[in-house]
């Protein structure tokens, strides 16, 4: 079913003071929740909605879910997890394919929204490679319980996909005319990219602090182990050093000149035997032996090396971690046990 136009009933025109305020509203957003309630707020009011809910894409889950309510307790719609592979569910048909669909009765209440009637309007973001719009029959009627929705004109198909990929859905608790459609459709497709993009660089500022916490967790742990450990790219290069192998390989810039030349042997001794390593034929068994000088005292230490190679997902192919086990101790008690 397709609502079509009525020329008859009166028009809800955006003028461009609603949608400059709402835009420099949006500019002074300190959050993505507070655009998004903006936004939606701004929707509700224009369609004279009493109750208004923001439904977004959930890529990772494949669903809709809510996130925002407006004009009613905020555990409205909390239990709706709507599959994206619901393709006969008007909600993800306006969401997928940026279609706006509007039905008289309360089909969405097995969904946990008990909205009677009510219009659902797509809320797209710029354009994403992974996101794009669902190709959907316009002629298409719903069936089952939503055999009573139907898809309402939002301009041209060219203005209505151009540019722009699925983000979110608003539904409001309103009966809308065709008109009324295409100003919400309107102010959604200008305001929506700016929502989702303020909703990426919060994610991404997520993702990166995420990211910093184990990052300084992992180098925590790493520098509390006692065995020196070494990362090292495809022409042995060091990249990557604990504490402790730091005071074997590290160069400080008041280091004296003792401690800088035995620095200076360290590397070239774990280069060489590093590059005998990892040569076709390797080293042979027992041959895992690297002897190093401690720059500090100056005493002679036996290491055992183990090597591996970094699987090519997380470094250059070539890169190799190395774990540096101190068997000084160890093997002069064995001398001595030998005596």
């Amino acid at each position: 079913m397709r609502v079509a136009r009525n020329a008859a009933e009166a028009s809800a025109r955006l003028t461009g003071d609603d949608l400059n305020g709402l835009l420099t509203s949006l500019a002074r957003a300190q959050s993505w929740t507070d655009a998004a309630h903006m936004l939606l707020r701004q929707l509700a009011q224009t369609a004279g909605a009493r109750r208004a809910l923001l439904l977004m894409i959930d890529g990772p889950a494949h669903q809709l879910k809510v996130t925002h309510v407006v004009g009613a307790p905020e555990t409205l719609g909390a239990d709706a997890l709507i599959q994206l592979d619901e393709n006969d569910h008007p909600l993800v048909v306006s969401a997928m394919s940026l279609e706006a669909v509007a039905c008289r009765d309360a089909v969405l209440e097995h969904d946990g929204i008990p909205f009677a009637p009510w219009a659902a309007i797509p809320i797209p973001q710029p354009l994403h490679r992974d996101s794009l719009p669902r190709a959907r029959d316009g002629e298409l009627a719903f069936t089952g319980r939503f055999r009573d929705c139907g898809v309402m004109p939002v301009g041209t198909e060219r203005r209505r996909r151009v540019g722009l990929s699925p983000f979110a859905v608003a539904v409001l608790e309103s009966r809308i005319d065709a008109d009324t459609v295409e100003a919400l459709a309107e102010m959604a497709s200008v305001a929506g990219p700016i929502v989702s993009h303020i909703f990426s660089v919060e994610e991404q500022r997520r993702y990166a602090d995420q990211l910093d916490r184990q990052t300084n967790l992992l180098t925590a742990i790493i520098n509390a182990l006692p065995d020196p450990i070494v990362i090292t790219d495809t022409s042995n290069t060091i990249v990557v050093l604990n504490k402790r192998a730091e005071q074997l390989l590290g160069m400080r810039p008041d280091d004296s000149e003792g401690r800088r030349r035995a620095v200076e042997i360290n590397n070239l001794l774990y280069s060489s035997f590093l590059s005998k390593a990892i040569s076709p034929g390797g080293l042979g068994a027992g041959a895992r032996e690297l002897n190093l000088v401690d720059p500090t005292e100056g005493t002679d230490l036996l290491f055992e090396v183990l090597a591996h190679p970094l699987p090519v997902e997380m470094a250059r192919r070539g890169s190799y971690l190395s774990v540096l086990r101190d068997v000084t101790d160890l093997k002069q008690a064995a001398h001595q046990l030998q005596r």
